[in-house]
C-alpha cells in the first residue's frame, strides 16, 4: 500500500513523541498527515504538561516514565506505546482505569540484546575492558590477564526463556556451551530447537552454571530475584550477566558475591540508573573491578532501532485505520 492510498483510509491522529526515537518514525509518520510533537527533551516530570498542552491521542515513549499524572492530564488520551519490549515504566494500572491502551514492540531489539549479551560474557572472561584502561594508563599487564578460562564447554544458565534468551541460546550453541533455563512457560519443543535443558529449580541453575544470563520483565515477582540465596548457590569465579531490568538484582548480595566469590559481572542496567538524558550516576558497584557495564544501551542498535521505529509506525497506522490496538498489553 503506497502513501496516497494510506492517506485515503486513515484518520490522522495528534501524536506526542516524548523520546529519542530513530527519525524514520517521524519520516514515516508525517507521510500520513498526522498530527506529529517531537520533544525527546520531555522527562517524567515535564510529560503531564506536555500531554495538557499538546492534547494527543497517541503518545510514544521509550525511557521516559508515564506516572498517573501524565496519564490523567490530558482527557483526549487514547494509546500510549512503548518504543520496546517491556511495559514497566508505564502506570498500566491507571492507564486501565481510565480506558486508555497501552502497546509494545516486542522481538524488535531481541538480537541486539542478545549479542551484547555475548560481548559481556566474552569480555567478562577475557578481561577486555580491565586491559583496555591499564593500556590507556601505559600499563601492559599479559601475565595478570593471561588466566581466562574460556567459553567453550562452560555451563550456560539462562534465566527466563523468551525471545531474548532463545537468541542468546542460538548463538550458544555456536560457542559449544551447554545450555540449561528456568522459566515459568517452557516447551518441550525448545529443547530441541534451541538445546536447552528445563530445570525446574532456580536453584539449580545457580549450582549448574559457569556463565547466567538474566532475562525476565520488571514485576513484583522478579523484583530481587537474583538475591543472596541465588548468589550464595553460584559457582566461586562464575560470570553473571543482566541486560534485562535493574531490580531483578539485590545489588547489595551482588556486591558481597563479588567480594567473597570472585564473581565476574556484567551489567547494562542497575536498579536505580539515572534517566537517559542524565549525564552522573553515582553507584556502589562502580569501585568493584569485577564489574562491566554498559549504559543501558542493549536495544540501541541501528538495527532494533529502525525495527522498532517501524512497529511503532505500525501500530498507529493500525490504530488511525480503525481503532485496532496491535501488540497490546491492556
Amino acid at each position: 500500500m503506497n502513501s496516497a492510498d494510506l492517506n485515503a483510509i486513515l484518520h490522522p491522529v495528534n501524536i506526542l513523541i516524548a523520546d529519542k526515537l530513530h527519525p524514520m518514525t517521524q519520516n514515516h509518520l508525517e507521510k500520513s498527515l498526522h498530527t506529529l510533537t517531537v520533544d525527546p527533551e520531555i522527562t517524567a516530570d515535564t510529560l503531564p504538561d506536555c500531554l495538557k498542552q499538546s492534547q494527543a491521542d497517541v503518545l510514544v515513549v521509550r525511557s521516559t516514565k508515564v506516572n498517573e499524572a501524565a496519564l490523567t492530564a490530558n482527557s483526549q488520551l487514547k494509546l500510549v506505546i512503548r518504543a520496546g519490549a517491556g511495559y514497566d515504566t508505564i502506570d498500566v494500572s491507571t492507564a486501565k482505569e481510565r480506558g486508555i491502551a497501552v502497546a509494545i514492540c516486542p522481538r524488535k531489539n531481541s538480537i541486539a540484546v542478545a549479542e551484547l549479551v555475548w560481548a559481556h560474557i566474552l569480555n567478562c572472561d577475557r578481561r577486555i575492558t580491565d586491559q583496555t584502561a591499564d593500556f590507556r594508563e601505559g600499563r601492559w599487564s599479559k601475565q595478570k590477564y593471561s588466566k581466562a578460562r574460556g567459553i567453550f564447554g562452560c555451563t550456560l544458565g539462562l534465566i527466563g526463556f523468551g525471545s531474548i534468551a532463545k537468541e542468546v541460546a542460538k548463538r550458544g550453541k555456536a560457542f559449544g556451551v551447554t545450555m540449561v533455563t528456568h522459566t515459568r512457560h517452557f516447551l518441550q519443543s525448545d529443547a530441541t530447537d534451541y538445546h536447552v535443558t528445563h530445570l525446574d529449580s532456580l536453584l539449580e541453575v545457580a549450582k549448574q552454571s559457569d556463565i547466567i544470563s538474566i532475562h525476565v520483565s520488571a514485576s513484583s515477582q522478579s523484583n530481587h530475584l537474583i538475591d543472596a540465596t541465588f548468589i550464595d548457590a553460584m559457582k566461586p569465579n562464575a560470570l553473571l550477566i543482566n541486560t534485562s531490568r535493574g531490580s531483578v538484582i539485590d545489588e547489595t548480595a551482588l556486591k558481597h558475591g563479588i567480594q567473597e566469590k570472585n564473581l565476574q559481572v556484567g551489567l547494562d542496567v542497575f536498579a536505580n540508573e539515572p534517566n537517559a538524558n542524565a549525564t552522573e550516576f553515582d553507584c556502589h558497584l562502580a569501585s568493584l573491578n569485577s564489574v562491566s557495564v554498559t549504559h543501558h544501551i542493549g536495544a540501541s542498535t541501528e538495527q532494533a532501532q529502525q525495527a522498532v521505529a517501524l512497529e511503532v509506525v505500525r501500530i498507529i497506522e493500525q490504530f488511525a485505520q480503525d481503532n485496532t490496538v496491535l501488540n497490546a498489553v491492556l
